[in-house]
């Protein structure tokens, strides 16, 4: 009825309609050689974060490791989107989520890279390997365990975030929540 789209046209956003409307970015990529199912855990783990400092979430695309002959993981990866694996259909219905290929597409760059290794180097130029691409940053910086700090995250005035070579993963006292 004319009442009922009139009522769904004035209705205030949703939460996830909210978050998304912020234009504020999360992304992650995961240390090479990770199997899936840790890929999936640091999922868990940034899904928890976007939420918590109202982000929009970036879904890496996943990486499939090949075995070699002995059994062990080869330096072949193949990259694929998450929504060729699940359906994210239930995961956008809770939270704010985009495809790293589509983030890509729509923003081309983020406004600070952090990286996350024990020992930390910055490359000289701001393009910088995430996930299989090359990625643009306004800013690179070194700030290990800052994914931690979710006052700081909040405070962060940048739009999007990246994180390279995490190996964060949410723990149960947490997934149980989401």
């Amino acid at each position: 009825s004319v009442t009922a789209v009139t009522a769904r046209a004035s209705a205030p956003p949703s939460p996830p309609e909210r978050i998304e409307q912020l234009q504020r970015f999360l992304l992650f990529d995961v240390s090479a050689g990770e199997q899936l199912n840790k890929q999936r855990r640091a999922l868990m783990f940034f899904l928890d974060l976007a939420m918590l400092t109202k982000r929009v979430l970036v879904l890496p695309r996943a990486r499939l490791l090949a075995r070699n002959k002995w059994g062990g993981h080869g330096p072949d990866e193949t990259f694929v989107r998450w929504g060729e694996l699940f359906n994210l259909s239930k995961l956008k219905a809770v939270h704010p989520v985009v495809e790293l290929e589509d983030f890509v597409e729509q923003r081309g760059r983020v406004d600070l890279h952090l990286r996350n290794a024990q020992e930390c180097s910055l490359e000289l130029d701001q393009t910088f390997g995430f996930n299989g691409l090359r990625l643009f940053a306004s800013r690179c910086e070194c700030r290990r365990g800052f994914q931690h700090n979710v006052p700081a995250m909040r405070a962060e005035t940048a739009t999007a975030i990246a994180f390279s070579e995490v190996t964060n993963q949410l723990g149960p006292q947490r997934v149980a929540p989401l």
